[in-house]
């Protein structure tokens, strides 16, 4: 859709062991950790500007959106 990848939060989120196990995007324990076998979650930032809109993200959202 035209958005470029920012950065990434590392760790921005801890989820609760007792929630369920880990998947491809969070993070197992880290060792010694004083949150015990809580794991945390990474969080990707994509951003999307007026200047981007109109340099040609306006005419790629369109296309995508046209009915096939």
């Amino acid at each position: 859709m035209g958005f470029l990848h920012e950065g990434v939060k590392r760790w921005d989120r801890v989820i609760p062991a007792s929630e369920g196990k880990p998947n491809t995007v969070e993070r197992l324990p880290r060792e010694g950790d004083s949150r015990g076998t809580d794991f945390g979650r990474h969080t990707a930032l994509l951003g999307l500007c007026w200047d981007d809109w109109e340099g040609g993200t306006r005419e790629k959202v369109q296309e995508l959106m046209r009915p096939r």
